[in-house]
Formats: C-alpha cells, structure tokens, sequence
C-alpha cells in the first residue's frame, strides 16, 4: 500500500470506527510512530492483510475446523489425525 493509499485507509478507519492513529496502531498490533512512518512512505505487504482484516471485521485466525470458512475445508480439517493438533494449539 502506498503513503496515499494508507492514509485514505487510516482516514476511513477514524471515520467509520471512530479511531486515532494510537487505536488503529494497538488494533495493527503496531505503534502508533508506525502509523505515521506508513502515512509518509506507505505499508509492508504484511500491513496490507491486516488493514483488511480490520475492514472486513475479521476475528484473530484461531486453529480447528470451525474456524475455516470453506465447508469442504472444514470437513478436511476434521480428520482424526488432525484433532489431536489442534487440541495441542488450543491448550
């Protein structure tokens, strides 16, 4: 993303959730000296999936079936040799 394309995303985020650049960066996971570093020579490839992670509203990525939005991979997923490694994620 670009420093004008981030921008446009930081502005809409603090139109649309009521965010500053401290809440958009905790909500990154990144400092708020970040969010300003990318306003003036854009975001890592990286950055690009978390911004739309934010905009689509998406929950932090947890392991097991219920988790993945394709039913075919869920069923996948719910292998037997597949559950004892995500109870090992989970604990």
């Amino acid at each position: 993303m670009t420093a004008e394309e981030f921008k446009i995303f930081a502005r809409y985020v603090k139109e649309e959730f009521g965010a500053n650049d401290s809440e958009l960066g905790r909500a990154m996971g990144f400092a708020r000296q970040t969010i300003n570093l990318w306003k003036r020579t854009g975001c890592p490839p990286y950055a690009d999936l978390v911004a739309a992670a934010i905009v689509a509203g998406l929950d932090p990525w947890k392991p097991g079936p219920e988790h993945l939005p394709n039913p075919a991979l869920r069923q996948a997923a719910s292998a037997p040799e597949l559950e004892h490694d995500a109870e090992e994620l989970n604990a």
